[in-house]
């Protein structure tokens, strides 16, 4: 901004990042958690101790919860060299769960066009098999790149970095999913 002679709108990108920043932390933190909710309720994968919600509707346990299990993963922080190589991990394994999650989807798509092509929809995609199949390629190349470290890490040893990276995912995006698979009862069922 200085080579501008904009520094009077410092000020005000730093607000609008900070406001950005505060959206994107009250989407991460409403969305999982009632969708979780709602899936809990409709097939029984939470037990209904979690289930509950306060006089305003608020899942609470779930959010409880969920601030618990991100204050443990933000105390690793203490156990990286660095805010920013910790930053960057976290953010490789934030995006590598994104991209099951989109390989997921590209997969459901694909067999839901297959085992219901007449069923009403508000959109139908064309070529939906090519798109699936290209989606589906570029999220699994996005993935195994996001297994490199970055030049910025200085000279990371990669077996250990993509092993570390790898238990992340494992833990936190393949384990907890299978964990609520395995461990729903229908007697959890209350929607």
């Amino acid at each position: 901004m200085d080579h501008f002679s904009l520094n009077a709108l410092v000020p005000v990108i730093a607000i609008g990042l900070v406001v950005a920043s505060l959206s994107g932390l009250l989407d991460w933190l409403t969305g999982p958690s009632t969708g979780l909710l709602d899936i809990a309720r409709e097939r029984g994968y939470l037990p209904p101790y979690f289930q509950k919600v306060n006089h305003n509707g608020v899942q609470v346990r779930i959010l409880v919860t969920q601030g618990i299990v991100i204050t443990v993963i933000g105390l690793l922080y203490a156990l990286v060299p660095s805010v920013s190589r910790a930053y960057w991990i976290f953010a490789a394994l934030a995006t590598e769960v994104y991209l099951i999650m989109y390989v997921l989807m590209f997969v459901a798509a694909r067999n839901l066009r297959r085992r219901q092509p007449e069923h009403p929809r508000g959109y139908r995609a064309p070529a939906l098999a090519t798109i699936c199949v290209v989606g589906a390629l570029a999220s699994v190349s996005a993935c195994l790149i996001g297994f490199l470290p970055p030049s910025q890490l200085g000279h990371a040893n990669v077996p250990l970095y993509a092993l570390a990276l790898l238990a992340g995912v494992l833990v936190i995006g393949v384990l907890p999913p299978v964990m609520l698979l395995r461990l729903r009862r229908p007697g959890w069922k209350t929607g």
